[in-house]
């Protein structure tokens, strides 16, 4: 397949695609190593998208940060099609951001609390380039986020959905999506009111501009802030302390709703409800002011929110004043403090659930190096995390090495849709999940973690059995295994239904035991919502899934 491109320089592409999704497939570029295109579907193709491209390709980042983001570099144009897609780097990680929020560690189970502040300097280092050249992000979503094991380095996806506004001409070019949860308070607001062209409210695509902005980037920028220190834990986790309702009535919901509410955790007079969260007090003063100015002062001026250079400085300064747990080689916290916050929240969990220890396997470390004044830059990576945690200086060598409690051992999700290009979300676990629609492998094996206050508490959530896996399955029906542990005898209960209203329910505990598996028959190509109920009273619960 060949190509041309807006100076008339010719492309040709490979004849097998990288990946597809919904949008469009991705092709190597003969003879460019370091580039791909994105070749979109016909239906996806206008002039509008082609213009907002154009002003990409004249305007792009630093170009210290264009190996970690895949920034348009060109358009490309069939001679009998026209405009087709573009030209961007051609970007490969060994891992992802969703998998780091997981809690206890499933995935990457020997990545350091060190490490993963290095990923959020990593994220700050391109949020700071992009803003710099003018540009929003709009959707900062965690699966649009690769990481590079190796490096410690940030990789972004689907950039042509970025909120882009032409310098010269005013037009701007609208992110129409973002993930529930991470969609700042004033434009949840916004697209609570009536279009009076339409009757309904306003979405993304017709809400009175402006919509995002680079104030509305740093409120999501600072909830992936927040989750990396936290043990992926969302900041929107509060309830009202001492109040007269019930735990049911102040629970702060999820996603939109709990911003919408306004249950910042460690706003005055609220309580965290997520037993993984540290107290507040186990951060760095400058690091607690920047979150209360995020979450607390931006939400009566954007403005105030902390920009991606100030995270970074901030965080520069908590790396630097880190001590070694010496239990855990991938515990560090604040000096200063008496006893490892982390290790504390682990043994709460692990009296909460009864969890299988899994083996740990290493993985390459991430070492911090001195940034540079000018820009922010990305940190590199020592060998190994043992090299790390001995060449830190004044940390004390791990003398008793544990093995991280996790509730089970599960692959990471597989898709045929390529991770770079995939629109729809995993799921993140941890509490509160809600809505988050899951094409699902099969063959491989998912979980869901969370906690339930009281038999009014559930937790939901939306997952789609892959029809395309392979296309001589068609709608066949699988024999999915539900494996449930939980903290109590009592257990939950779990409802699995249909958009068609069917359902079947289980209990957790059938005999005397903590932990059982149920087998149930599902479709694949259809939706299936699952509610998760407490039997009684307070309960943490792991729910796994796969193929019987």
């Amino acid at each position: 397949m060949r190509y041309t491109g807006l100076s008339g320089k010719t492309y040709e592409l490979s004849s097998t695609s990288c990946s597809s999704g919904g949008e469009g497939t991705i092709y190597d570029i003969t003879g460019e190593w370091n580039k791909c295109a994105k070749i979109y579907h016909q239906g996806i193709r206008s002039k509008e998208l082609e213009e907002k491209l154009k002003v990409m390709v004249s305007n792009p980042p630093n170009q210290s940060v264009l190996s970690q983001i895949a920034w348009p570099l060109d358009i490309v144009y069939s001679n009998g099609n026209g405009f087709v897609g573009f030209v961007m780097p051609k970007i490969e990680v060994s891992g992802e951001l969703t998998p780091v929020y997981e809690y206890p560690a499933a995935t990457y189970k020997d990545l350091t609390f060190e490490q993963k502040l290095i990923i959020a300097q990593n994220i700050c280092a391109v949020i700071d380039a992009v803003h710099k050249a003018g540009f929003v992000f709009g959707d900062f979503n965690p699966c649009n986020i690769g990481i590079d094991m190796n490096t410690g380095h940030v990789a972004f996806w689907d950039t042509d959905s970025y909120h882009i506004k032409d310098k010269k001409t005013g037009k701007t070019y609208r992110c129409k999506m973002c993930l529930d949860g991470y969609v700042a308070p004033e434009i949840i607001s916004k697209c609570r009111q009536i279009n009076p062209r339409t009757g309904k409210k306003y979405t993304y695509e017709d809400a009175p501009l402006e919509t995002f902005t680079q104030e509305s980037d740093n409120f999501a920028l600072a909830i992936h802030i927040f989750r990396l220190i936290m043990n992926g834990y969302t900041p929107f986790g509060g309830i009202i302390a001492n109040s007269n309702e019930s735990i049911s009535t102040r629970s702060p919901g999820v996603g939109s709703v709990a911003v919408e509410k306004d249950m910042y955790c460690f706003k005055p007079g609220y309580i965290h409800m997520s037993k993984a969260v540290a107290d507040k007090n186990t951060l760095p003063t400058e690091i607690a002011k920047l979150f209360d100015r995020a979450f607390i002062d931006g939400r009566i001026d954007p403005k105030q929110r902390p920009t991606a250079r100030e995270w970074h400085n901030a965080l520069e300064h908590f790396i630097n004043n880190l001590q070694q747990c010496k239990v855990n080689p991938t515990h560090q916290y604040m000096k200063g403090l008496h006893t490892c916050p982390w290790c504390e929240i682990d043994k709460k969990f692990n009296n909460n659930i009864q969890a299988a220890v899994s083996k740990q396997q290493s993985i390459p470390g991430i070492a911090p190096t001195p940034g540079q004044v000018v820009a922010l830059t990305n940190r590199p990576v020592s060998i190994n995390a043992a090299q790390q945690v001995k060449n830190k200086k004044n940390t004390l060598r791990a003398e008793v090495v544990v093995l991280i409690v996790c509730v089970a051992s599960v692959l990471l999700f597989y898709f045929a849709d390529s991770a770079r290009w995939r629109k729809k979300t995993q799921p993140e676990l941890g509490y509160g999940i809600s809505d988050t629609v899951q094409a699902w492998n099969p063959y491989t094996k998912i979980n869901f973690t969370g906690s339930l206050n009281n038999t009014a508490d559930k937790d939901e959530y939306t997952v789609t059995l892959k029809s395309d896996y392979h296309p001589s399955y068609g709608n066949r029906e699988y024999k999915v295994k539900f494996e449930v542990v939980t903290s109590n005898s009592d257990g939950v209960r779990i409802k699995i239904s249909n958009k068609d209203g069917q359902s079947t329910s289980f209990k957790s505990n059938d005999g005397d035991t903590y932990d059982n598996s149920h087998t149930v028959i599902l479709t694949a190509g259809k939706t299936y919502y699952i509610a998760i109920y407490s039997n009684s009273g307070e309960v943490d619960y792991y729910l796994g899934m796969e193929c019987d």
